[in-house]
């Protein structure tokens, strides 16, 4: 069956015989093995897809679509130098056509910048392309260029007017530390020389130290004290119920003097 082929490929591709890999895996996702739709599933195949696996037509489709593109991946890596270090991630999405594009992770201008990737460059993915490396990342745990791709997802799941929003603040915080940890672990541990993959590693480590030390927006911040006091709202106004205004009335005063400190050192620093 198509997904005892397509273990056996990547039993292969672990083994080194890479060719071979890519041989079991082409026939695996031939019309003949792997059925390019879910309703292509003979009754046979559908039973055990469905009752032996757990899976159903979404989970078939992309995993499917993840098997496409690691044979894409192994391809790419077969037509490489053998021993050649990389400088770069693997090309498995691009814009489709010939010659193709693959996507790259910079700015408009062509450029890394923490959380922006060109409009151009987002539209050579297609929905879903962020799950295919994750679990393409699952498949191969020690494949550090796979993690390096991983990382330039990250990066490209926020963007820098996020951080102002309370809602979004949280979760594009956490995709800007996941990248810039990815990159850190990449360049100090597993020590990568790509100087791309260094320069990205600089780049978010400066962006990140200001992003820490910097205060929580005013937005930000009076929604904090709001939510608090809303928790209040119903409660009669004891000894408790007015502490908590008056802290919350003080928190808002330390907060105007510490933004106020920080301006004065930051012109005394200019």
């Amino acid at each position: 069956m198509f997904l005892f082929d397509s273990h056996l490929a990547m039993a292969y591709w672990g083994a080194g015989q890479q060719s071979r890999a890519i041989e079991i895996l082409t026939q695996a996702l031939s019309k003949r093995g792997w059925p390019e739709t879910y309703g292509e599933l003979s009754d046979e195949q559908r039973a055990f897809i469905d009752n032996s696996m757990g899976w159903n037509e979404g989970l078939f489709d992309f995993y499917r679509k993840t098997e496409t593109h690691l044979l894409k991946l192994m391809k790419l890596r077969l037509a490489e130098p053998v021993g050649a270090a990389y400088d770069a991630v693997d090309a498995i999405f691009d814009d489709g056509k010939k010659p193709a594009k693959a996507v790259k992770f910079v700015n408009d201008d062509g450029k890394f910048e923490p959380g922006r990737v060109a409009a151009a460059e987002l539209r050579k993915l297609q929905p879903g392309s962020l799950e295919i490396v994750e679990q393409l990342t699952l498949w191969l745990p020690e494949d550090l260029r796979l993690y390096w791709l991983l990382g330039e997802f990250a990066n490209a799941q926020w963007s820098p007017e996020q951080l102002t929003n309370p809602v979004k603040r949280d979760l594009a915080l956490d995709n800007l530390r996941a990248a810039n940890k990815i990159f850190d672990e990449l360049v100090y541990d597993f020590k990568i020389r790509a100087a791309d993959l260094r320069d990205r590693r600089q780049i978010l480590h400066e962006y990140m130290e200001t992003i820490e030390a910097a205060p929580p927006s005013i937005a930000e911040f009076e929604k904090k004290v709001t939510d608090e006091l809303n928790k209040n709202l119903k409660a009669t106004m004891d000894t408790r119920t007015i502490v908590i205004t008056f802290a919350a009335g003080m928190a808002v005063g330390i907060f105007a003097i510490w933004q106020f400190q920080e301006l004065r050192r930051r012109r005394r620093g200019g």
